[in-house]
């Protein structure tokens, strides 16, 4: 059984706030809310740090004003991140351990270990085999993804092969560039095409090498009418694809009489493993495409193809848009609908800054629905920093002001 992240604590976040966050476990949505300067972004950002690579996160919490963070997990282990001065495994050396953090381990509330980490991330002191085990447990419990507020642009270094070419932005040098994030996505869009349809040929080769053989151990054929309902769920995803302008050509359809229904019936079951290939895909692309239809978006439809990902015309289908025509509340939508899709994995916690971001009140007051209903799809957590109250809407949320003030 996976451990989850269940509480985050924190004592004098900035020398001043204390706060205890419990994660919704119920429903995996938690929502923080407050004033500007009372940490939400820096809450993200302390989960998203315990959980990256080991140089970044003991850079980051030397950095961070606070005096102790203490992650818990639901298996009763806790993770306890101590600052400077406040470290007492080892005498403090003002001068030298300035940025020093101490990092204690405890199992049911009972101390299980502890080690040292310099300014530099070095390691002063190593942990127990059993219980460093235990401490990489912890720190690999949670794929995180982090959708922050600035999420238009993007700097990319460019491959040499020319993955940006298209629109203009490779650079020779292969130094970073800044390029909207609405192309990225979309390029992505078309290459996960692409990938599952060489994933689809290279299957439907393998099926057709051995389908003399497999004909020949093939003893009987399939009742009519198992056929005709097998082979019009076939058909209908198949029409799906065609809708996309992921496949071109048509699936022929024939009648099930005669001594050929042993061959039909095998080459049906060959046609459902080669379109089960795409299900994960087109269950993604129908959700994203039904989420977007429902904003309404002023004057423009969203089309999806092998060649562009996605890409937008007039209502009237008259002119092709670019994407960066679109406003930057619509790329926002976009973007992050792209996100919880496609880019997070299923069981990720998901922190998302400022959700809000040029999104209309309409937009907003639906966003937690979104939320829900993507989670059924792709199985996520979220934890989400918001001004809004429109976003919270009729949800729980936990006020950091409040929690600082002792309500």
């Amino acid at each position: 059984m996976s451990i989850k992240l269940v509480r985050i604590s924190i004592e004098k976040l900035f020398r001043q706030f204390d706060y205890t966050i419990d994660l919704n476990q119920k429903d995996g949505i938690t929502i923080l809310t407050g004033p500007n300067g009372y940490g939400k972004t820096t809450i993200l950002n302390i989960v998203y740090n315990l959980f990256t690579e080991q140089q970044e996160r003991f850079s980051y919490f030397s950095k961070l004003p606070f005096v102790s963070i203490t992650a818990s997990f639901s298996d009763d282990w806790s993770m306890k991140i101590i600052q400077g001065a406040q470290a007492n495994i080892m005498p403090f050396d003002p001068i030298r351990d300035n940025s020093r953090i101490e990092i204690e381990l405890c199992s049911s509330g009972k101390n299980a270990g502890a080690f040292i980490c310099d300014q530099y991330a070095n390691p002063i002191d190593i942990l127990p085999d059993s219980t460093d085990i235990q401490f990489k447990k912890m720190l690999n419990s949670h794929p995180i993804y982090f959708i922050k507020a600035q999420r238009l642009i993007q700097s990319i270094i460019p491959k040499r092969d020319g993955t940006f070419k298209h629109d203009g932005s490779i650079k020779a040098d292969g130094k970073p560039v800044t390029i909207e994030t609405i192309k990225v996505y979309a390029r992505d869009l078309c290459n996960r095409i692409s990938e599952i349809q060489v994933e689809e040929q290279k299957l439907a080769q393998s099926l057709d090498a051995s389908k003399t053989k497999r004909f020949k151990d093939y003893k009987s054929a399939l009742p009519k009418n198992e056929y005709q309902e097998r082979f019009q769920k076939v058909l209908y995803k198949y029409k799906q694809l065609q809708m996309y302008d992921i496949r071109e050509d048509n699936l022929e359809t024939t009648e099930y009489e005669g001594d050929e229904q042993r061959f039909f019936s095998l080459d049906l079951e060959d046609w459902e493993k080669r379109i089960a290939v795409y299900d994960d895909l087109l269950s993604k692309l129908n959700l994203f495409i039904e989420l977007l239809n429902k904003k309404e978006l002023t004057n423009k439809k969203i089309g999806i193809n092998g060649k562009e990902g996605f890409y937008f015309v007039t209502a009237d289908y008259a002119h092709q848009l670019k994407l960066t025509d679109l406003s930057s509340g619509e790329q926002n939508e976009i973007i992050m609908l792209y996100d919880l899709l496609f880019k997070a994995a299923p069981g990720t916690l998901v922190l998302i800054d400022e959700p809000e971001t040029s999104m209309h009140v309409a937009w907003q007051l639906e966003f937690v629905n979104d939320l829900q209903r993507i989670a059924i799809l792709n199985p996520l957590s979220f934890l989400i920093a918001t001004h809004s109250p429109d976003l919270i809407n009729d949800k729980e949320s936990i006020d950091l002001w409040s929690l600082a003030h002792g309500e």
